[in-house]
């Protein structure tokens, strides 16, 4: 049984509520009105490392996890494995460009990096397409999880689920602001490490031979399950983790972290300070993710029906075997990562419309106060779009894909921004705006089109991959063509900005002058990122083979990689500045 005593959860709930009271009144103004990033204040580094521990670490990621695996067995993982290759980006490029920029939200970026009419359309276009389309769909991932959650925790409905969850999201936004999520992660993260060192030290307990003679005996009982590689019966989707390798991981993922990471970046003093708050959590959480894959291991043993019902089995993997006075720290570990998650994409989407939106352009001469309510109504309006796309959502994949539908081709934009000075708002607009429009496109053809639908199955079939991946791969090429092509049609931005742009972040790349010391510079980031990647990848594929293949060769992979990552802060040191 994986509820937990009601009574007991609620006593740990109080004891959190007092200290996040202690530390509200303690650490936050009472006089503040600004509910996002301020713009030139800072915040110690080491408090934004520990947030943005509090967003990687994050469950509902575990439940599309058992809901993928119970599909397709690792191997069928690679759908959702894009950070594997992207681990350097963040640390190495872009946090620290974001900490040289002092906005007042990360949308304000198009208005400082573009030029004219092209910039303000992009801004209010992005500030109304990310908040009140993909941020909700953000929130419903959410939403759906910790409806199921706690409904399975506490016993209840799905209904009285729904009007819990809502409900108290509804009056934690009321303490939602940037400067004070930043301390309270810092709590939360601390909790929430405790806990999962709890789980693993119950989960080791429960194994009763050694670590490795379980490991073998669990390949032997679940090989389809940890293949890691599809096998040569299932050709396409051997074919499938190449697009995976080839494209989809830059296709689809915002490299250039513009979401709240970019408000977190903004707010340390320094490249350097930015670099290993970014750095510091990702190399936390692949010892966590390891931890994770035990637990998962020991609960998949001792439960041969866990495929039957994932929402029940994640929490099952963080409680069977822990002791009673333990379940309701456990709980609350589990609780607080989707209300940190949450928290954070309200503040995010609220902030472009309230302040780049409604501030911006609609009601520009109101007062302080009145945007901090404005920015809390926009809040609740989130979570009530949020809550209406859970209700008709049952299961995580649909939302995924259409969610990496609207993505394709996009990722490359949000790079080349930054290092092409022929990149405009009119090419990133398009590169948004058409992934869209060729994502309902593509879906309307397929439903109502008998020709097309032939064509992109044979094409599927010469190719060897899923219909998806098909999808995919054209959503990508004609999106990458549409905005290229709109670069170059559409007038550059005015020299003058690309100066003020470049003179601030000094990014390397190609403009209409001179930039050889600094693509110096940006050639051996680029060497770093590339070892990163493969260093990423290796202590992965070392974890999988230290568990069911050979142990001294994966722990060989796994200290190598490390090597490589200490090495290279060391080295990233001298240039990053």
């Amino acid at each position: 049984m994986n509820n937990v005593n009601i009574t007991q959860f609620a006593f740990v709930w109080g004891i959190y509520l007092l200290v996040i009271l202690f530390l509200t009144i303690r650490f936050f103004p009472k006089k503040s009105i600004n509910l996002y990033q301020e713009r030139g204040k800072s915040s110690l580094w080491i408090l934004i490392s520990l947030g943005m521990f509090t967003s990687i670490f994050n469950f509902s990621s575990d439940l599309i996890f058992l809901e993928v695996t119970a599909k397709d067995g690792f191997s069928g993982l690679w759908l959702l494995s894009s950070g594997i290759f992207a681990i350097g980006f963040s640390p190495i490029l872009f946090g620290p460009f974001w900490s040289k920029l002092k906005l007042s939200t990360e949308n304000e970026f198009c208005v400082f990096r573009y030029s004219g009419t092209g910039a303000k359309s992009l801004q209010i276009f992005r500030a109304t397409y990310l908040g009140f389309i993909v941020v909700p769909i953000l929130i419903s991932f959410q939403l759906l999880a910790f409806q199921k959650f706690t409904s399975i925790l506490f016993g209840w409905t799905s209904q009285e689920s729904f009007y819990v969850t809502i409900s108290l999201l509804g009056v934690l936004l009321l303490k939602n602001s940037f400067r004070q999520e930043v301390r309270i992660n810092t709590l939360n993260g601390f909790i929430q490490l405790s806990a999962m060192f709890l789980v693993l030290y119950f989960s080791l307990l429960s194994i009763d031979i050694p670590l490795f003679d379980f490991w073998k005996q669990f390949k032997i009982e679940h090989t389809e399950l940890v293949n890691l590689v599809p096998q040569s019966s299932h050709q396409n989707n051997t074919n499938d983790l190449w697009v995976f390798l080839l494209i989809q991981w830059w296709s689809i993922s915002i490299l250039d972290n513009s979401n709240i990471n970019a408000h977190r970046f903004m707010s340390i003093s320094s490249s350097w300070r930015s670099f290993l708050a970014i750095f510091l959590p990702t190399f936390i959480f692949l010892g966590i993710s390891f931890i994770r894959s035990v637990v998962f291991d020991s609960y998949v043993s001792s439960h041969p029906n866990w495929i039957v019902n994932i929402y029940d089995s994640l929490l099952g993997m963080y409680t069977y075997n822990i002791p009673l006075y333990f379940k309701p720290i456990i709980a609350l570990a589990l609780l607080l990562a989707f209300i940190t998650s949450l928290e954070e994409l309200f503040n995010w989407g609220s902030s472009m419309l309230n302040y780049d939106l409604y501030k911006g352009y609609i009601n520009t001469k109101a007062a302080d106060m009145h945007y901090k309510y404005s920015g809390y109504l926009l809040m609740f309006i989130l979570l009530l779009i949020g809550s209406v796309i859970s209700i008709y959502q049952t299961s995580f994949l649909p939302l995924i894909k259409f969610f990496f539908s609207i993505s394709a081709g996009v990722g490359p934009v949000f790079i080349a921004r930054w290092f092409w000075w022929r990149v405009n708002a009119w090419s990133q607009l398009s590169a948004m705006l058409s992934s869209l429009v060729y994502t309902l496109i593509y879906d309307f053809c397929n439903n109502h089109f008998l020709t097309f639908k032939n064509v992109t199955l044979a094409l599927s079939e010469l190719l060897n991959i899923s219909d998806f991946y098909t999808k995919l791969i054209i959503l990508t090429l004609s999106v990458i063509t549409t905005w290229v092509t709109v670069a170059y049609l559409c007038p550059s931005d005015k020299i003058e900005d690309l100066k003020k742009f470049y003179s601030v972040v000094k990014p390397g790349g190609i403009w209409p002058w001179d930039t050889q010391k600094d693509n110096k510079v940006l050639i051996k980031k680029i060497f770093w990122i590339l070892l990163f990647a493969i260093a990423n990848f290796t202590i992965v594929l070392g974890g999988w083979i230290l568990k069911f293949q050979n142990h001294l060769y994966g722990l060989f992979l796994i200290v190598i990689s490390i090597l490589i990552f200490f090495i290279g802060v060391v080295r990233l040191k001298r240039i990053i500045v």
